[in-house]
């Protein structure tokens, strides 16, 4: 198992992704400024955005229901959101516990406090980020006759 680095920072969030200038470009070319992007990959990168943005600019506090006894339901909103990613990024169940683990506990990925979950998080946008390049080049229409040069 890989040891994570105690000061590990999300890589995501300073634009030092793994796959940056792909997350990027497909962000730009498949999620629309507002509403659901039309294919489920475009989706799941429209809704990675959302959650990282929600973790690493507002903590968690709107992905969050706290009760009287401590518990951290996700609000509806993210719990689709989640369930948009996971879906549409065909991730695994481990990934769908890693996001809702992280929007439960985004005040310590702030603080940097979660190394292991913040290095989780930023290997589940580069999950997407692969997935949804997959299927864009799957997609793309192919001309007859034309081989690789």
């Amino acid at each position: 198992m890989k040891t994570v680095k105690k000061n590990y920072r999300a890589t995501y969030w300073n634009n030092e992704g793994e796959l940056q200038e792909t997350y990027d470009l497909l962000h730009d070319a498949l999620v629309p400024e507002i509403g659901v992007a039309p294919t489920p990959y475009g989706n799941a990168l429209r809704q990675i955005a959302n959650i990282y943005h929600e973790i690493y600019n507002n903590g968690g506090y709107n992905a969050v229901r706290s009760d009287y006894d401590g518990g951290k339901e996700l609000t509806d909103r993210y719990e689709s959101a989640v369930n948009d990613v996971v879906v549409g990024a065909q991730l695994t169940d481990d990934d769908r516990k890693t996001l809702t683990n992280a929007l439960r506990y985004a005040d310590s990925l702030c603080s940097w406090s979660r190394p292991l979950v913040a290095k989780r998080l930023d290997d589940i946008v580069t999950k997407v980020t692969r997935f949804a390049l997959q299927q864009t080049l799957i997609a793309l229409p192919r001309q007859k006759g034309k081989g690789v040069r």
